[in-house]
């Protein structure tokens, strides 16, 4: 319905372009909101639509037509397309309410019947039924406006470009105005709205342009009137890991251990637990168990036992050393250590065998001796 190929629109008296390569499509049926500070270029878009200005450079088409290369003859003819709705309404001020609206026909050629019959109509649609006999200066500035907006609806026009609508209006009764120009969107009629109202942009949530020095910086879908604020570049579950392992550090390497074992018994899952279990608990038994202690408690010798027999015919055969008085215990006797490698080159058995023959043999030395050389 509307298109601007990089378009550039400069002033003669001006140092730098009202508006500079903007490139936009405007499908029929949208509501689109211009918005951006004064002096962005948002009235000079509205102006080039009109034909009220020509682009310095690019190409505007308006309902299929090239507005550069279009004869002023068939200007009018394209504005009878284009109804407009301006800040400060620009009423007659000499002319009823049913007269500024039936105007609009009277330009077009309407028939009178055709005007009693579509005039009231659009002055009910718009909330203003029962004061069509009233002067603008009757009417307060939203009536006045609901007005403007019924003269500009009144052809039912497939464009309505509405520049400011509710400057000059409260916020209670901007919101209505523009309530009203959202039914007549549903119609079927494309709507341009400059506006600097952000309270209107973020209730409708419609297409917004916005303009800065000239140039589009947004054209957003259902937008509001400021833009949305950029994603964080991270999202919350890696900054969260990044906080736990932060305090992990902080509470010291036996915490992380910790922390790790309960991670990897979480990942790999009961069947690994059972599976790590059997693999500790026989490392764990044999230190509990005191096996070497019976061992040795067992192995002490009778003179009885065969290791003591075995030992005792050898220890025999060695030379008994002299008899010492009864009141001085007995020394070792000085064939004690021949009689060792005797017995290892003898290999009677393990280590346990010598050290209970020297056991044996130092209890009967320890024994005193009668004075007939027999133990006493």
């Amino acid at each position: 319905m509307i298109r601007f190929e990089n378009v550039t629109k400069t002033y003669p008296r001006s140092s730098r372009p009202a508006l500079s390569g903007v490139d936009l499509n405007i499908e029929r049926g949208e509501f689109v909101f211009v918005v951006g500070p004064s002096g962005s270029g948002k009235s000079t878009l509205l102006r080039l639509v009109l034909r009220e200005e020509q682009a310095t450079e690019g190409s505007v088409l308006v309902a299929g037509r090239e507005l550069r290369t279009l004869p002023l003859r068939k200007v009018p003819r394209l504005r009878r397309e284009i109804g407009t709705v301006f800040q400060d309404f620009r009423l007659l001020p000499n002319k009823t309410v049913y007269q500024n609206v039936a105007f609009a026909l009277q330009v077009l050629g309407k028939s009178g019947h055709a005007i009693r019959q579509v005039v009231p109509e659009t002055l009910e649609m718009v909330g203003l039924a029962g004061k069509e006999k009233r002067l603008p200066h009757e009417l307060s500035g939203g009536e006045q406006q609901r007005v403007a907006i019924a003269r500009a609806f009144v052809n039912k026009p497939p464009i309505l470009l509405a520049d400011e609508p509710t400057g000059n209006l409260d916020p209670a009764i901007s919101l209505d105005i523009v309530r009203l120009l959202d039914r007549i969107n549903r119609t079927g009629t494309t709507i341009v709205m400059a506006t600097h109202d952000d309270d209107i942009v973020n209730q409708l949530r419609k297409r917004v342009v916005e303009l800065s020095d000239g140039v589009v910086v947004r054209d957003e879908s259902r937008g509001s009137y400021e833009p949305a604020p950029a994603e964080p570049p991270e999202r919350a579950e890696p900054a969260e890991r990044m906080e736990r392992a932060g305090q992990a550090q902080r509470a010291g390497p036996a915490a992380q251990a910790d922390r790790g074992d309960t991670a990897d018994r979480q990942a790999t899952g009961p069947a690994a637990q059972r599976d790590v279990e059997p693999a500790v608990m026989p490392v764990v038994e044999p230190a509990v168990e005191p096996a070497v202690e019976p061992a040795v408690e067992a192995s002490e010798p009778t003179d009885a036992s065969p290791p003591s027999s075995a030992a005792e015919p050898r220890a025999a055969s060695a030379p008994e050393p002299a008899a010492a008085p009864a009141s001085e215990p007995a020394v070792a006797s000085p064939a004690e250590p021949p009689a060792e490698p005797a017995q290892a080159k003898a290999g009677s058995g393990p280590e346990t065998v010598p050290k209970t023959a020297r056991k044996v043999r130092r209890s009967r030395q320890s024994k005193p001796i009668g004075p007939s050389g027999d133990e006493a």
